[in-house]
């Protein structure tokens, strides 16, 4: 019979791969770093990702960040005098 393993493995931001580093921390406890020390982490479940947990300000920069480009986006269709794309066409390029 094999050894029981903890549920949870905190896996470092910079890889998801050929890590070993496992808490025996509830998630609670994790959801507590990210908050107060601002760390990201990867939590895996029986070998495979499941959750990433980030700071919410990496969540409200990526946010502006997406902004940023749609607004670009924006502008360089203005200054091709891109026609607007019609509703009907854009839910069904978009699946919707």
């Amino acid at each position: 019979m094999q050894a029981s393993q903890p549920l949870l493995k905190k896996v470092p931001d910079t890889t998801i791969s050929n890590t070993n580093t496992v808490t025996g921390q509830s998630l609670k406890e994790l959801l507590d770093i990210a908050a107060t020390e601002k760390e990201r982490m990867t939590l895996v479940y029986q070998n495979k990702v499941f959750l990433v947990v980030v700071p919410i300000e990496d969540v409200e920069m990526i946010e502006k960040l997406e902004d940023v480009l749609d607004i670009q986006a924006v502008k360089d269709a203005h200054e091709r005098n891109a026609p607007p794309i019609p509703l009907d066409k854009a839910k069904k390029i978009l699946g919707w």
